[in-house]
């Protein structure tokens, strides 16, 4: 696939960026402030345009929003390019101030956004929905599916997958992960931005560094989930907020319940964020404004909180949960799926819950597995404290049925947490500022404290949930700047957690296990050339020319298998459980395929279904025709151990 395509797309979403920033800046926001709100409006004005255009049947409309908008973007920034130049200045003097750790982490920085534009994507979530749901979305013409091949394809909200429609409009995935990557600089400017409310320059930017070397939040930054989405828009949300607590202001009323919406309209989880949000917050802001006073500004701008209304409806996900409602049974998809996510065992199950998340929490990396105490590393003894103690109590309350609890880190997306500064630098922070915070950060302390006691009441614990706790980890920037300046941290203390945060920053970023740039942690820098030139990632992707290579290594069936033994505009059922669909949506772009989720393969009334396609392809479920199905006969049969099976319906 030709370069020149993903390059005009990322153009588009820099001249966005751009102008949105300038936009921002213009009204007297700092700098930091500026380019973080900037970014995530950006992020928002897309997922805007995509779901506008979904919603009405005519996907290609978006083209028309986006190119208005692009023009107005690039008038905006002619115009202001002194401004321009006052934000490089800015960020010029700046580094002068910290050369060297500017210069690592720009480096860094490079090297993530590297990642989330050349490499493919391969996260199992990605492949069996997150991206895969846009390539039907865009097939159907509709984000509203009632067949699909695993349920989450349906009833998520769309808000964060959908961006992803920018590149797979045109069926190219480089550059896919770029507005993760945005993401990830909106939410380290909006921290520090944040920060520098209650602490010094020096105290903010050590605390932006904690922030920005969470490993799960570093490892979230390349990927094309949507949890990295809920923690932009929860610190937008802040940043928002605290504006108007202090100098209240009319864009910073339209853009908090727009904000909010969003995060709603990225993942359902974050409910459990915005509803005591808004109760927190809002008294907060009935204390420094009267009632009377906050509708008669909404009075005299009607107007423009109409404007709003349409956003806020269309990221609010309820048309997405009536037809959940409609086609599945619940709010949420079917009753099953419900039940196998919720915790069903109550408080009982939330603290226990509540209980194994604290000892998660305690994280060293995987070097920690280097040290031992008594032959066993630091997670096994912390998962034989637990066994001891509360193993006995809590027993299999609050986990869901097909797990057992178990401690570890991996450096992966899925299964890593948030280093040694989670427990010992962001939970103490969260409970001093609870106690002596001002009521801003009191509020903000209670507000993370009971987004983790819901989300561990209502679902059930699994190994994944790490991805839950990004928005409690990560939204704690401010209240670590403001506990660093009352303790009145020493310089040499700084620099060591400075030096800490640079540490695991590059630890994460190179020993990343989906996308590493070294697989082995050889101390020996003579081994290093080596590693990297043959293990990397990058050699292993020929620097990403190979976007199947997830897909080879898990030994799929080719992912170009229809197109090679169909003609084109054949109608296919693609019968599978929760499998990797993503690249057979991908690379047939001229098939219709309609995906089944099937349980048994055999049921007279799927085959009944199926009759009607002119060709059956089987993936990952086992199927040998019969006497039976004399109609059936088998075109192509993997010899992977993927069980897949095209099979041509003879009319």
């Amino acid at each position: 696939m030709s370069f020149v395509i993903p390059i005009v797309i990322l153009i588009e979403i820099i001249i966005f960026c751009l102008g949105v920033i300038l936009l921002i800046y213009l009204t007297g926001e700092k700098v930091s402030e500026s380019v973080s709100k900037g970014i995530f409006l950006s992020i928002i004005i897309f997922s805007f345009f995509f779901q506008l255009s979904f919603i009405l049947g005519h996907p290609n409309f978006s083209f028309i929003l986006e190119g208005i908008t692009t023009f107005i973007c690039i008038l905006i920034i002619r115009r202001n390019l002194s401004k321009l130049q006052q934000i490089s200045t800015s960020f010029w003097q700046f580094s002068q101030q910290y050369k060297i750790i500017s210069l690592i982490i720009i480096s860094v920085w490079i090297y993530l956004c590297l990642q989330a534009i050349l490499l493919p994507p391969g996260n199992w979530d990605s492949m069996t929905y997150n991206l895969a749901r846009v390539l039907l979305f865009q097939q159907e013409k509709s984000i509203f599916l009632t067949q699909v091949s695993y349920e989450p394809q349906a009833v998520h909200p769309v808000g964060a997958d959908i961006l992803h429609h920018a590149f797979l409009r045109f069926y190219t995935d480089y550059g896919i992960g770029i507005f993760s990557f945005l993401a990830y600089l909106s939410i380290a400017f909006g921290t520090y931005a944040l920060a520098r409310r209650y602490a010094s320059r020096q105290y903010s930017f050590v605390a932006t560094l904690i922030i920005i070397s969470l490993p799960e939040l570093v490892l979230q930054s390349t990927s094309t989930k949507n949890d990295i989405f809920t923690v932009a828009s929860a610190i937008f949300c802040l940043i928002s907020v605290h504006r108007i607590i202090t100098r209240i202001n009319l864009d910073n009323l339209l853009l908090l319940p727009v904000g909010l919406a969003f995060g709603i309209s990225c993942k359902t989880t974050f409910i459990a964020f915005a509803f005591p949000f808004v109760c927190f917050f809002s008294i907060l802001v009935l204390k420094k404004y009267s009632f009377s006073y906050l509708l008669n500004i909404i009075k005299k701008y009607k107007l423009n909180f109409g404007f709003i209304i349409l956003p806020i409806f269309i990221f609010l996900p309820i048309l997405t949960y009536l037809h959940n409602y409609l086609h599945f049974g619940t709010w949420a998809g079917s009753f099953e799926s419900l039940q196998w996510h919720q915790q069903s065992n109550g408080l009982r199950g939330a603290l226990a819950n509540l209980v194994r998340y604290v000892f998660q929490s305690i994280d060293f990396l995987e070097i920690s597995n280097l040290i031992s105490i008594n032959s066993k590393n630091i997670y096994q003894v912390l998962f034989d404290i637990y066994s001891i103690f509360f193993n006995s109590l809590f027993g299999q309350d609050g986990i869901n049925k097909e797990f057992t609890f178990a401690i570890t880190s991996l450096t992966s997306e899925d299964m890593s947490w948030f280093g040694p500064f989670g427990f010992f630098i962001v939970i103490p922070s969260i409970f001093y500022c609870l106690i002596k915070g001002d009521l801003y950060l009191r509020s903000l302390s209670l507000n993370l404290l009971s987004y983790i006691v819901i989300v561990s009441y209502k679902l059930a614990w699994q190994p994944f949930n790490n991805r839950f706790f990004s928005l409690f980890f990560v939204s704690s920037g401010v209240l670590i700047a403001y506990s660093l300046q009352q303790f009145k941290i020493k310089s040499i203390l700084l620099k060591l957690l400075t030096f800490l945060a640079i540490i695991i920053l590059i630890y994460t970023t190179a020993f990343n296990l989906g996308k590493p740039l070294m697989i082995h942690r050889d101390l020996n820098p003579l081994n290093w050339i080596e590693t990297v030139t043959k293990e990397s990632i990058w050699s292993k992707t020929n620097f990403g020319k190979n976007r199947t290579y997830y897909s080879d290594i898990h030994g799929f069936p080719e992912v170009n298998i229809l197109s090679q033994f169909i003609p084109s505009d054949s109608e296919v059922a693609l019968v599978t459980n929760a499998s990797w669909v993503y690249y057979y949506l991908l690379y047939n772009p001229n098939i219709k395929i309609t995906p089944f989720q099937v349980w048994d393969p055999y049921d007279p009334k799927l085959i009944k279904q199926l009759s009607k396609f002119n060709y059956i392809f089987y993936l990952d479920i086992s199927y040998e025709p019969d006497t039976d199905f004399n109609d059936l006969k088998i075109l192509w049969s993997s010899e992977k151990g993927i069980e897949s099976k095209l099979i041509q319906v003879i009319q």
